[in-house]
Order: structure tokens, then C-alpha cells, then sequence
């Protein structure tokens, strides 16, 4: 990205987190599991604007996640929130 200003980072890092909030509310409340792998997320520029493409929804009840999560969607969530982290130690 070359030097990207902090404000920008945290647009970014706020966008992510409202793609979490929707992924927990569907599961939670429409029993349906938002399937977004970080290969379907893009960050466009100049503008910094997250794009997601290729996703799937499932009924939780036909999806399978990873043994080591209480929930199917954690573990998207989980690998969500390490690159929220990630991009917080960024930035000018």
C-alpha cells in the first residue's frame, strides 16, 4: 500500500467490523452462516473500499466449520479479527 494514513486504516478496520456484526447477527438470529473467506475480501484503490465477492450463505444446519469452534462463523470471524488487529499497528 506504500504509506497509508491511519484515519484510512480505521475506515478499513470499521468496515470489518460491521462484516463481523453481520456474520454474528445472521447466525444468531437468521440461523444462517455467512460463509466470507479473506480470498473473497478486496480492499480497492484509491478509494480503500472493502469489497466482498464469491460468498455463500448457508443454513447453519447444513454447514460444517472447523472442530475447534463453538459456532461455524467463528472461524471466518476468528481470521477477520487477527487482520483487524494486524492493521491497528499500521499507519502514519
Amino acid at each position: 500500500f506504500g504509506r497509508v494514513k491511519k484515519k484510512v486504516l480505521l475506515k478499513i478496520t470499521e468496515d470489518f467490523r460491521r462484516l463481523i456484526d453481520f456474520t454474528q447477527d445472521l447466525a444468531v438470529r437468521e440461523k444462517l452462516i455467512y460463509d466470507i473467506h479473506t480470498e473473497n475480501i478486496i480492499i480497492t484503490l484509491p478509494e480503500f473500499e472493502l469489497k466482498i465477492f464469491d460468498f455463500h450463505i448457508f443454513d447453519q444446519h447444513l454447514y460444517t466449520g472447523a472442530a475447534d469452534f463453538d459456532r461455524p462463523e467463528r472461524e471466518h470471524i476468528e481470521v477477520i479479527e487477527k487482520f483487524i488487529e494486524a492493521l491497528s499497528g499500521m499507519g502514519e
